[in-house]
């Protein structure tokens, strides 16, 4: 089972790591989910010159592992301040 969300206009302030922890641990316990590893992708202490600067790509990329599958959420703070997020599992959630 699989659902994908997508907001714009977000609060960009919201798109830091710590934050984007909080969501993935209030989500996982609002569908019933058991969280394992969390990753991240941004450019957190990636030298300037090496960092992201197409605002399609600029952003925070991170997947929460579940014992089911993932959930993996990206921002595009730069392009139209949104965030994508997409839960797959093979254990049935309610998507609303």
């Amino acid at each position: 089972m699989g659902t994908d969300f997508r907001s714009h206009g977000c609060d960009v302030s919201k798109f830091t790591r710590s934050e984007i922890e909080v969501l993935f641990e209030r989500l996982c316990s609002l569908i019933d989910m058991e969280r394992c590893d969390l990753h991240f992708w941004d450019d957190l202490g990636v030298p300037e010159e090496e960092q992201q600067k197409d605002p399609k790509t600029k952003g925070t990329s991170a997947v929460q592992f579940i014992l089911t599958s993932t959930i993996v959420i990206h921002t595009l703070e730069c392009l139209m301040k949104a965030v994508y997020v997409n839960i797959f599992s093979c254990k049935e959630f309610d998507t609303d």
